[in-house]
């Protein structure tokens, strides 16, 4: 599917790194122009091959294994030799074979691609193999960070292959209810960064396959159809980052329509008002309130019988029409008494529902996680002209030590969360507007407001709707 694509991004890491010498130093590749997920997976490669050696040398074997100290200091190790480890010629292009091939597979496919990676064969793993094992991504750092977190806090020391499956699931299921349409098109960055080789501007387009594979792989059919069925109609064969926006966009400002449309028809047929709407074709006879204590075949004949001048309703109960001129004649003792309770309504009866219970249910939970998450909202916002015009861009406005500073403290390492977040809270008009986003940040992970890193990332937000606090700076 990628094909073109995989082998332009090996010619131009082969000509940015060795380009025809015999031997390269992982140092020498590692300070080349790369991208990050071709440098992490290396280096993780390199290192698995030193601890081969590793574990053969005697003197070492006798050292004690599986402590946590033991554990550190020989991944310490292993990763600061890989660094000056010589990579022949040939050995270094099949590296580069596999490590391009590997990550066209996990940037675009990351769930099938981590159940692969750690467990191929086997049934199960140990808590160690699979923290060494996500040494190999640096794209998705969450998945990761919160499989490590759970696995901790369940004290597990083996991980099951359907267990892993599950959660990293669950995981990406969790996540993407927390991300607005915007947010969700920027999860696919790591992909535009990979296949355009670090140029990734906001109009080159990709390869739709890829996109498509993403979403499908997180199990968001509907947003993969969606996308799909779009650019069919546009015959696009590629897609650029500002269209996968406007897309995903216009989809959710749709659902959330029909939604709000489908809540107040939830509300018209569970919460029917009061007092039943007259019928203003078809007045009910006052006989019909006398006699309501009889019989309702009997009651509803004498009112067919005492008031003729009824307006009889269009679907005749005969199987002939009646002629012209001559009311339709019923054949009264010949009916059930519930058809014809059916067949002259005293009042309007409410519209079917349009939709059946199981998918009111479903929107009904749908809407609910929707308000709890304060992403998933769309307020109208400035074009990107009036943004620039009136407000400056808040990834221009930090400095590259409050960058490494807030991606450590407040990001978790998670550089991808921290580009979203900012470009995010770009679409903020007002420090009124950007105060959700910062205590939904906060309280997502667990932050102290009244820490140093917190307090000096507020400000920094804030500085942004208030000139007078830039200036001061």
């Amino acid at each position: 599917m990628l094909e073109r694509e995989t082998e332009l991004i090996k010619q131009i890491i082969i000509e940015s790194t060795i380009n025809g010498r015999e031997a390269i130093k992982l140092n020498d590749v590692v300070a080349a122009s790369l991208p990050r997920g071709v440098k992490t997976f290396m280096t993780a490669e390199v290192a698995k091959l030193l601890e081969a050696d590793f574990k053969q040398s005697q003197k070492l074997s006798q050292i004690t294994k599986g402590i946590a100290p033991t554990v550190t200091a020989e991944r310490s190790l292993l990763r600061s030799l890989a660094m000056e480890y010589v990579l022949q010629s040939e050995e270094y292009l099949k590296l580069v074979e596999d490590t391009v091939h590997f990550l066209e597979n996990y940037l675009c496919r990351p769930q099938w691609t981590l159940n692969q990676l750690m467990f191929e064969k086997d049934v199960k793993i140990s808590f160690d193999s699979l923290v060494k094992k996500f040494e190999y991504v640096v794209d998705y750092s969450y998945i990761g960070m919160l499989v490590e977190r759970h696995a901790r806090r369940k004290g597990w020391k083996e991980i099951e292959a359907e267990q892993f499956k599950s959660l990293i699931a669950k995981i990406d299921e969790e996540v993407i209810k927390h991300h607005s349409p915007r947010e969700l098109a920027l999860l696919t960055k790591p992909i535009f960064d990979f296949l355009l080789v670090g140029d990734a501007s906001m109009t080159r387009p990709i390869p739709l396959g890829a996109i498509l594979l993403f979403y499908e792989d997180k199990k968001m059919d509907g947003v993969k159809d969606y996308v799909e069925r779009i650019c069919q109609i546009r015959s696009r064969t590629q897609i650029s980052m500002t269209e996968l926006i406007g897309i995903l966009e216009d989809l959710y400002h749709v659902e959330t329509t029909v939604k709000e449309e489908v809540k107040q028809s939830e509300q018209e047929i569970f919460n029917p008002v009061d007092q039943p709407i007259q019928s203003q074709t078809e007045p009910v006879a006052s006989e019909t309130i006398v006699d309501i204590n009889a019989e309702p075949s009997q009651a509803i004949a004498e009112e067919r019988i005492e008031a003729p001048d009824i307006e009889p309703e269009k679907e005749s109960l005969t199987d002939q029409p009646s002629p012209i001129g001559e009311p339709p004649k019923i054949e009264v003792t010949q009916l059930d008494a519930t058809e014809l309770e059916n067949d002259v309504p005293l009042v309007e009866t409410l519209p079917p529902p349009v939709v059946n219970a199981d998918e009111l249910v479903g929107y009904a939970k749908e809407r609910e996680a929707q308000r709890l998450a304060s992403f998933l909202t769309f307020p109208d916002r400035p074009t990107k002209e009036e943004l620039q015009a009136e407000l400056p861009d808040i990834h221009e406005m930090l400095t590259h030590e409050q960058r490494a500073k807030f991606v450590s403290s407040i990001f978790k390492n998670d550089e991808t969360y921290f580009f979203i977040f900012l470009t995010s809270l770009n679409n903020a008009k007002t420090w009124r507007d950007a105060q959700p986003y910062l205590r939904d940040l906060f309280e997502m992970n667990k932050l102290d407001i009244l820490s140093p890193d917190v307090v000096e990332f507020t400000d920094a937000m804030q500085a942004r709707y208030q000139p007078e606090l830039r200036k001061a700076e």
